[in-house]
């Protein structure tokens, strides 16, 4: 693949150099046919700075290709191709005052004025050869520009799909982790012959059907994702038997899209690690709300004495799990406030400039 793309440039610059140099030609043939009358002689010597112009821009390519990755530094650029054009000019001059010398041609005689002409094709060649090298490094530098916008753009293409790979790797531990909970609570329901049994069954048909479905997209409206939550902690109030004291401030916020399944693991923990082992009245208090651009979360919980407990403070599967998904979803915009008290555990985050 490369070589056909390095073969179809070689075929377009010597196409276009073939088209820049005969365009010169009768430029020439042209502006002095306008003043006197031209002859073969002229015609003939014409051809040959055409010949070594077309070779010594070739010769130029060539150096400038091998110097293409020292162009950092612009001023010395400028100097190199003025200098190599004057040299290259000088060159030109040279071979063709011999060549026209040889083939007798009317070019170049010894006369007073012939320092004059020397002088005159030597500023003519050298004004060509710089202004051919502005038009090759210009498109070169456009062509190394173009390539670079690629190379960021396919760069940042990766960086999105890695984003998304890790994002969906997230959601995949996210749901085998909260349905064994929950299948926990409905093999518990069943071999006792409960009669809730169905309501269980239907409720984790309704969050099934979240995950499977409404969790492919990116964002969710925040209104199902309290929906979900709260059929998680009714499920899970059932399998614990025991009264909980919820407590729910979320602002009316249906138009709030958030991404889905975002802090299920902190609800999640909540009974795993916090009312699940407390013998006493359990307590849960969950917020939601936006304040002066900032999405708030709070979530606050009473929990036991048991080892277990400690082991979300000191960032559990739910905790790395927020806390990787706020990195890759919200970077540099977000803060996660962990709080273990003797009695309750409170986790708050806060999302800035949400939108």
């Amino acid at each position: 693949m490369k070589t056909k793309v390095n073969l179809n440039r070689n075929l377009a610059f010597w196409l276009i150099q073939i088209v820049f140099w005969t365009i010169y030609f009768f430029y020439e043939i042209h502006f002095v046919y306008s003043k006197a009358k031209t002859n073969i002689d002229f015609a003939l010597y014409l051809l040959l700075m055409v010949y070594f112009g077309l070779l010594l821009s070739s010769v130029l390519r060539y150096v400038y290709k091998k110097i293409q990755d020292k162009w950092n530094s612009r001023s010395l650029l400028i100097v190199f191709v003025v200098l190599c054009s004057a040299l290259l000019s000088f060159v030109w001059v040279i071979e063709v005052s011999v060549l026209d010398k040889l083939l007798s041609l009317k070019g170049y005689s010894v006369t007073p004025s012939t320092f004059y002409f020397y002088f005159k094709d030597f500023f003519s060649g050298f004004i060509l050869l710089l202004f051919w090298s502005s038009l090759y490094l210009a498109f070169k530098l456009w062509e190394n520009w173009e390539a670079s916008n690629k190379i960021a753009l396919t760069v940042e293409e990766l960086k999105t799909q890695k984003l998304e790979a890790e994002l969906n790797a997230l959601k995949t531990q996210l749901n085998p982790h909260f349905l064994f909970n929950v299948l926990n609570s409905i093999y518990s329901n069943s071999l006792m012959k409960s009669d809730i049994t169905p309501s269980i069954v239907l409720r984790l048909s309704d969050l099934m059907s979240y995950i499977l479905y409404d969790c492919k997209a990116e964002k969710v409206s925040l209104q199902k994702e309290v929906e979900f939550i709260q059929n998680y902690i009714e499920l899970e109030k059932i399998r614990l038997e025991d009264e909980i004291e919820v407590e729910f401030d979320i602002d009316s916020l249906n138009s709030v899209l958030i991404p889905p399944l975002l802090f299920v693991p902190l609800v999640e923990n909540a009974f795993k690690h916090g009312l699940g082992s407390l013998p006493e009245k359990k307590r849960l208090s969950l917020t939601i709300k936006i304040e002066s651009g900032t999405f708030v979360f709070k979530i606050e919980n009473s929990k036991g004495l048991a080892p277990s407990s400690n082991k979300t403070s000191k960032g559990g599967i739910g905790i790395n799990n927020v806390k990787k998904r706020l990195e890759l979803l919200y970077p540099n915009r977000h803060s996660i406030i962990v709080e273990d008290g003797e009695k309750d555990f409170k986790v708050e985050i806060l999302i800035f400039e949400f939108k």
